[in-house]
């Protein structure tokens, strides 16, 4: 996740990801700004979820040829609501 921010969320675990099927898979993870991360100094969460449409379109280049590829989609959501980040600026 691109929401390592200096101060703020320095640190960042990953939860037991998830393949629900073979096109579909969830991820959780922590965000804190201390190594050691627990309930106490959480200041974000995130959740990723990806999965593979079934979309293909031509891929490759002039060394391996062209091959079909299928498109995979994402969605990323961070939640910080009702959560106080130490270092943040609360303008």
């Amino acid at each position: 996740m691109e929401t390592i921010k200096k101060g703020v969320f320095e640190y960042r675990t990953t939860l037991k990801s998830k393949e629900i099927n073979s096109r579909l898979g969830i991820e959780g993870a922590l965000l804190s700004n201390e190594p050691k991360i627990n309930r106490h100094n959480i200041n974000a969460m995130g959740i990723l979820a990806t999965w593979q449409t079934r979309r293909y379109f031509p891929d490759g280049n002039e060394g391996s040829g062209f091959y079909w590829s299928e498109e995979e989609l994402w969605c990323r959501k961070v939640i910080t609501n009702n959560m106080t980040s130490k270092g943040a600026n609360n303008e």
